[in-house]
């Protein structure tokens, strides 16, 4: 038996990675094409996408590939993991004759960098995806190479989807069955910042007991809820003033705020409602009771 590990962060995955998966598919000598997604690669800090999100992506785009399995080995680590401890896991796992290591072009400048990548070469042998036109030195003299067309990358597409530069084509790159997964996602994660950064702003000022509600997944008027108490009636206007100074600049737009008593403060951000309450006043409504039941689905 011959097995291949494709490994890799997968954030996300897109026609690139799509591209090597068929080819693998294709060649008679493997007789299994396991595809591991990363808790984290040992070399970065942080993914974009979550490691569920990128391994349920995954499954969608193997489905109907017979001899392709999506393990979750590396993930339920739940921390980064080290390439040759996967090798060895699957060897034991399969006892397989062969096992082949696939890996970009791009990566074989990293492979010093690599731990035990001494007894990784021992262990595996190389298929290897061209593209770009990328050089390097044959890490063992029976690799084996396949020919990428697509030219994507991770990062290109990363970027673009977080608005860090703009080039419509990237967008080419995302496969049909879970761009619109991505977007959403890419949606959820940039509002989950914002909400942050209003916690953050709060807390710098001084307010007291701030909670935060994700509705995205209900009915309820907007997305996410944020409530906090204020010291007094001007400490809540003092808040208001603060949001409004840092928030707009960042292009937050605020629809409507309800400021004629500060014991009750509220703004609306259209995704994001902000609730500055006064104590009394906050226990004698007890938002949070209500919002709890629109979190939990208990409220339709």
């Amino acid at each position: 038996m011959n097995i291949a590990i494709f490994g890799g962060s997968f954030d996300p995955p897109h026609k690139g990675h799509f591209e090597i998966i068929k080819h693998l598919s294709t060649m008679d000598f493997l007789d299994l094409i396991i595809v591991l997604p990363a808790f984290l690669n040992p070399l970065k800090k942080q993914t974009l996408f979550s490691a569920q999100n990128r391994f349920e992506w995954l499954r969608i785009l193997t489905k109907d590939f017979p001899k392709i399995i999506v393990s979750n080995y590396e993930i339920e680590q739940n921390k980064p993991n080290y390439t040759i401890d996967s090798i060895l896991y699957f060897k034991k796992i399969y006892n397989p004759n062969r096992i082949f290591l696939v890996i970009g072009a791009d990566i074989v400048k990293d492979l010093p960098k690599w731990h035990k990548i001494e007894l990784i070469k021992k262990e595996v042998d190389f298929i290897i995806a061209k593209r770009d036109n990328i050089s390097f030195d044959t890490i063992k003299k029976n690799a084996v190479y396949l020919e990428i067309k697509e030219p994507c990358k991770s990062s290109d597409i990363r970027g673009y989807l977080c608005g860090n530069f703009i080039d419509s084509k990237i967008e080419s790159y995302l496969l049909d069955s879970i761009k619109s997964q991505i977007q959403n996602e890419v949606k959820y994660l940039k509002i989950k910042d914002r909400v942050d950064f209003i916690v953050h702003l709060l807390d710098s000022k001084k307010a007291e007991d701030i909670a935060f509600f994700d509705l995205t997944k209900s009915n309820y008027i907007t997305q996410y809820v944020i409530i906090a108490t204020s010291l007094a009636d001007k400490h809540s206007f003092a808040l208001l003033d603060t949001l409004k100074n840092e928030l707009k600049p960042q292009g937050e737009i605020f629809y409507a705020t309800d400021e004629d008593n500060g014991d009750w403060i509220i703004a609306d951000l259209g995704d994001i409602m902000i609730h500055i309450f006064t104590q009394n006043h906050r226990k004698k409504f007890n938002l949070e009771e209500f919002l709890t039941n629109y979190q939990n689905n208990k409220i339709r």
